[in-house]
C-alpha cells in the first residue's frame, strides 16, 4: 500500500514562493479597499482652490455684514457723540438751520445737554451763582452770549470805557459800553484808573 504526501507537497509549494503569495494578497486587499471607499474617486481640493469653504462667508456676505454693523444714518450715532461732540461745536446760525430739517433734529437742538456742552466749549468758564438761577442751560448760554457791560463813576482819563465826555466828567447812572457788545465778556477787573475785561476767547481788553 503506497502513501502519497499530498499535504507536504502543498506546503512545499507555498513555501517555495512566499513573496509571490504576499504580493497577491496585498494587491487584492488594496483593490478591495479602493472599491468600497466612496471618497477614493473624488478629486482632492488644494489650499489654493477658489471654492469657498462652507464655514466661511463669501466676500459679498462679509461686506454685507460690515455694512449692517456700521451706522447708516446720523441719528444712529450715540446721543453723547451726536449732541455733545458734533452739534456742540457748530455755530449758532448752523444750529438754527439744522433745527428746521426735521422734528427729530429740532429736539436735538433744543436738548439741555447740548447747551451745557456748548456753554463749556464756547466760554471755557463755569457759570456763577447768578447765572445758575436762570434754570436751563439754554437760558444760561443766551445770557452769557448777550452780555452787556455797564460802567459808572468818574470818567477821568477815559476810565469808564466810552471815550471822553467833556460836558460831563462824572456818570452817576450806569452807561452801556456798546463797543463790547457781542464779544462775550466773562469777567471785569476794575483797577481804579481803568478796567480790564476777559472775553470768551481768552482775550483781555483794557481801557483807562
Amino acid at each position: 500500500m503506497t502513501l502519497r504526501r499530498r499535504t507536504s507537497h502543498t506546503t512545499n509549494t507555498n513555501t517555495k514562493n512566499p513573496d509571490k503569495t504576499t504580493q497577491g494578497s496585498g494587491a487584492m486587499s488594496s483593490t478591495t479597499l479602493n472599491a468600497i471607499d466612496p471618497f477614493h474617486s473624488l478629486p482632492s481640493l488644494e489650499s489654493t482652490s477658489s471654492l469657498p469653504t462652507w464655514f466661511e462667508p463669501t466676500t459679498s456676505q462679509h461686506r454685507l455684514q460690515k455694512q449692517q454693523q456700521k451706522p447708516t444714518g446720523i441719528f444712529q450715532l450715540p446721543f453723547e457723540i451726536l449732541v455733545g461732540q458734533i452739534l456742540a461745536i457748530l455755530q449758532l446760525s448752523d444750529l438754527a438751520r439744522l433745527a428746521l430739517v426735521s422734528k427729530t433734529m429740532q429736539q436735538f437742538c433744543q436738548a439741555d445737554y447740548l447747551w451745557q456742552r456748548k456753554f463749556f466749549h464756547d466760554f471755557h468758564h463755569r457759570p456763577n451763582r447768578t447765572l445758575r438761577q436762570l434754570g436751563s442751560w439754554k437760558r444760561i448760554y443766551q445770557a452769557m452770549d448777550r452780555v452787556e457791560v455797564y460802567t459808572w463813576g468818574s470818567n477821568g482819563d477815559c476810565r469808564l470805557g466810552y471815550g471822553r465826555t467833556p460836558k460831563k466828567v462824572y456818570e452817576s447812572v450806569p452807561k452801556r459800553i456798546r463797543k463790547l457788545d457781542g464779544i462775550g465778556i466773562l469777567e471785569l477787573a476794575p483797577t481804579g484808573w481803568g478796567c480790564h475785561a476777559l472775553d470768551k476767547n481768552g482775550n483781555v481788553w483794557a481801557w483807562g
